[in-house]
């Protein structure tokens, strides 16, 4: 290209080149500069074919929109505008404005998202942030899971957080789970803290820990212990299971 750059020694392909027009290729092997301002500086079979985009080094990587970024690593895509993939290993991001800090096979679609790192990671829709973790997916706006295994925010919904753990999921909007493993909350501003296979379906509800335990219920809280229940019969709302096993409320405003 006009006033291109090329320091590429060895190239396996004749459109191995700086074909772009004030493009630069620093070195490396095989690699492909294909528009206007794009810069590959090294690395093996790295190609950028969007303008103002450039690639670092590694193998394998390629830019596919403008004003894009990958450091390094291998076999990494970026098809979104102004997105990044600092470096890892087969991450992809679909995205605008997105950032996929390392890891390896994470993914993104949507706007303005983050993986940081970790292995097998998706998040999609908008302002979304997952920390790192395996496995964690995340469909909605504003939402957090700051790492863990298998932990899910779903349905398309805002302003849900999962700290860590395995397995907890949660499908509505302005929810929490700390940590802990096999958590469930499918209302709003529903909370629990940790523990197992605790359950909350009624909103403004809380589980801060234990095992087994669940709320049908609005407005209702248990504080640990096993296997507590505060049902949903039209009397549960307003109640509280303080510790212990096998209790069971359907009356409101009870303790």
């Amino acid at each position: 290209g006009r006033n291109s750059v090329d320091w590429q020694v060895k190239r396996g392909a004749a459109y191995h080149i700086a074909q772009g027009n004030y493009s630069v290729l620093g070195g490396g092997e095989s690699n492909q500069s294909a528009e206007d301002h794009t810069v590959v500086c090294g690395g093996e079979r790295n190609s950028v074919i969007q303008a103002h985009s450039a690639i670092v080094g590694g193998r394998y990587n390629r830019i596919g929109a403008q004003y894009s970024f990958i450091g390094g690593g291998q076999s990494n895509l970026v098809s979104g505008a102004h997105s990044s993939i600092l470096g890892g290993k087969r991450n992809i991001m679909l995205g605008s404005y997105s950032m996929i800090g390392g890891g390896w096979l994470n993914s993104g679609a949507g706007n303005r998202n983050t993986i940081c790192a970790g292995y097998y990671n998706f998040v999609k829709g908008t302002d979304n942030i997952i920390g790192g973790g395996y496995r964690n997916t995340i469909s909605g706006a504003y939402q957090v899971i700051v790492g863990g295994r298998s932990n899910q925010l779903l349905a398309g919904r805002t302003a849900s957080f999962i700290g860590a753990g395995t397995n907890n999921v949660i499908t509505r909007s302005i929810a929490g789970i700390v940590s802990g493993s096999g958590n469930y909350i499918s209302n709003t501003a529903a909370f629990i803290g940790s523990g197992i296979n605790n359950f909350v379906y009624g909103s403004n509800s809380t589980i801060v820990a234990g095992r087994q335990n669940k709320i049908s219920a609005g407005l209702c809280f248990i504080g640990s212990g096993n296997n507590n229940e505060i049902a949903n019969l039209g009397l549960g709302a307003s109640s509280a299971i303080v510790a212990g096993s096998f209790n069971f409320i359907d009356a409101g405003g009870s303790l």
